[in-house]
């Protein structure tokens, strides 16, 4: 907001193109926010370009998009007038689902949270297809902690970006290498593309109350992404030398669980799937 009054005091000034206006045209939200501002903005920034430049870029942070009110009217208005950024989520999301079928993997549709993502992603390509990954101007080095070991969905998703861009010439898909992130790092939440990860169930038995207990359940969740039925590994608060469960693997809990011990438990996980692969 500094930056954009700065701008305008030094006698610099917003000319919306053609394909930027019409994001702001008729748009009941930018109407909204034009009357909310109003009493704020100083004199000099009372100029539609100006406040409209301003309500795009902020339309790029999916923060916005978590006030349910918000969201529905972005969402109405770029359907409505079938945007390139809504246009473009909406191919994404119809070749993504074409690809699992295609593959044979669970259909997975996308979250609340990552279509918000993804959406403001294109929105923001749309924006500055030249503009590097983050505001300052530096890479990003969230997705490199995200990587997909999976060739094939890279490839897949390189020839889909190509045909978006140079053959459909579609406008919310120029800015390839800071979209390619985005979508990786969507896909890596996506349980139909972590198939490499080791399959057990755990068994949580604590003294623990109920919500502590939930909170650990939530957490493992969270981090290992997935579910089955028979008992491989035991979580409990001490050992239980009761049968079954004398015999099972077992990793003892002293609270909400850590990074260290999801580490440990990864590693647990992983002997005890050796072991598993080597009965079959």
């Amino acid at each position: 907001l500094g930056a954009f009054f700065l701008r305008k005091s030094q006698k610099h000034y917003v000319d919306l193109n053609k394909r930027k206006r019409r994001l702001i045209t008729d748009n009941p939200l930018f109407l909204q926010f034009c009357q909310w501002m109003q009493p704020v903005f100083p004199n000099y920034f009372q100029n539609e370009d100006e406040v409209g430049a301003l309500f795009l870029v902020l339309m790029t942070r999916e923060e916005y998009y978590t006030d349910e009110e918000i969201r529905t009217s972005i969402f109405t208005f770029h359907q409505k007038y079938q945007t390139p950024p809504y246009t473009a989520l909406y191919e994404a999301k119809e070749a993504l689902e074409f690809y699992q079928t295609e593959q044979g993997l669970p259909t997975e549709t996308l979250s609340k949270e990552a279509e918000n993502y993804l959406f403001s992603s294109h929105l923001f390509a749309y924006l500055f297809p030249e503009a590097k990954e983050t505001i300052d101007g530096n890479d990003s080095d969230f997705m490199n902690h995200l990587v997909i070991e999976n060739k094939e969905l890279k490839h897949w998703l390189d020839l889909f970006f190509e045909v978006e861009r140079r053959e459909v010439r579609h406008p919310a898909f120029q800015n390839i290498s800071f979209l390619m992130g985005r979508y990786l790092t969507v896909l890596k939440t996506m349980g139909a593309f972590t198939q490499q990860l080791p399959q057990i169930t755990i068994l949580l038995m604590t003294d623990f109350p109920l919500f502590e207990e939930q909170l650990i359940q939530e957490g493992l969740c969270n981090f290992f992404r997935y579910r089955g039925r028979d008992v491989d590994l035991l979580l409990s608060t001490s050992k239980v030398h009761r049968k079954p469960w004398a015999d099972l693997e077992y990793f003892i809990v002293t609270g909400e669980l850590q990074l260290k011990d999801y580490i440990e438990l990864f590693e647990k996980i992983r002997l005890i799937q050796e072991k598993n692969n080597r009965r079959r």
